[in-house]
């Protein structure tokens, strides 16, 4: 009997033991799921319609009305007020203000889609992630934001764009290189020139002159082209952005924009596209200003190289000769 019983007590506490380590799991289950859940609120909180708009203590600028449609991660919209504000700062450092814009920073293809219908040829979430049309930007804003709204907020002060598509799209990409290089120092220019010109193969930069022409290429390949091609126009015609952003984005609202190009930059649009394929000739390892640079160095070079073995051998020289 006592043994009987006592193997009953032992298999009783095996019992036990076995329903407090299935209680212990599921405690450990229920803390480990409240505990992801609570991380998830804390790390990547979502923001909604009505929230405050700008987390973190980030700033949006006064011309932006910022709307959010949908739920959208606080990191995501972070994103969106920081590269807003560097737009404006840009614009600002060349004595301009940023037109008054709305912004829908959306967070389903759907919602964009009801928001602004994707230009002919194009899908929201495939190749669009954002798009301007009179003064408002929609943000498809999922995982994250980027430099979309650099981009985008450029084409607001584009507007009328009556350019060429390369021209407009280039402009306002190469701002968004420019935000990655110097306010992130990131962007790998050598890798997506390569990368590019493997892509592209034979297209010219006038077949990106229309918008079909520009979306018949997936991807960002005819954007890379584009934005290459202004860095082009700024190194030959040896001027910066102020020239773009104060005389060529009025003058065109008041003359024909090729005829506002070649008063702004003193190149025409036929020489760029010849610039164009001479550059892109002598192969994509390096962007056309430090191409310039470097031929400037390597003659400097030459020349010094000239006057010293004329002096040793006693010669005089013109300058000219060398």
């Amino acid at each position: 009997m006592d043994s009987v019983s006592s193997s009953v007590q032992q298999g009783g506490g095996s019992k036990d033991i076995w329903h407090r380590s299935r209680s212990r799991s599921l405690v450990h289950l229920a803390y480990a799921t409240t505990l992801a859940m609570t991380l998830t609120l804390v790390l990547v909180p979502r923001t909604r319609a009505g929230d405050e708009v700008c987390p973190f203590g980030s700033g949006v600028p006064p011309q932006l009305d910022l709307v959010i449609d949908g739920e959208v991660d606080k990191m995501v919209l972070w994103e969106v007020c920081l590269t807003s504000t560097y737009a404006e700062t840009t614009l600002q450092g060349f004595g301009l203000t940023l037109p008054a814009t709305t912004m829908y920073v959306v967070d389903s293809t759907k919602q964009a889609q009801r928001r602004m219908p994707a230009p002919p040829g194009r899908q929201w979430g495939l190749d669009l992630r954002g798009a301007e049309r009179d003064g408002r930007v929609v943000l498809l804003a999922t995982r994250s934001a980027g430099t979309t709204p650099i981009h985008e907020l450029i084409h607001v002060l584009q507007e009328p764009m009556s350019e060429a598509q390369w021209l407009s799209e280039g402009a306002a990409t190469y701002l968004e290189k420019r935000y990655l290089t110097e306010e992130e120092g990131r962007y790998d220019f050598t890798s997506d020139l390569s990368r590019w010109d493997a892509v592209i193969g034979d297209v010219k930069l006038q077949d990106l002159a229309t918008q079909r022409g520009l979306n018949s290429f997936r991807g960002s390949q005819s954007y890379t082209l584009a934005w290459v091609a202004f860095h082009l126009i700024l190194s030959e015609s040896e001027v910066g952005l102020d020239v773009y952003f104060n005389c060529f984005i009025p003058q065109k609202k008041i003359v024909n924009w090729k005829t506002a190009f070649s008063r702004c930059f003193g190149l025409k649009v036929s020489d760029v596209y010849v610039l164009m394929d001479e550059y892109r000739a002598t192969g994509l390892t390096e962007l056309p200003s430090q191409r310039r640079e470097r031929e400037l160095l390597e003659f400097r070079q030459r020349v010094e190289a000239c006057l010293v073995k004329a002096e040793k051998a006693g010669v005089v020289v013109i300058r000219a000769m060398c």
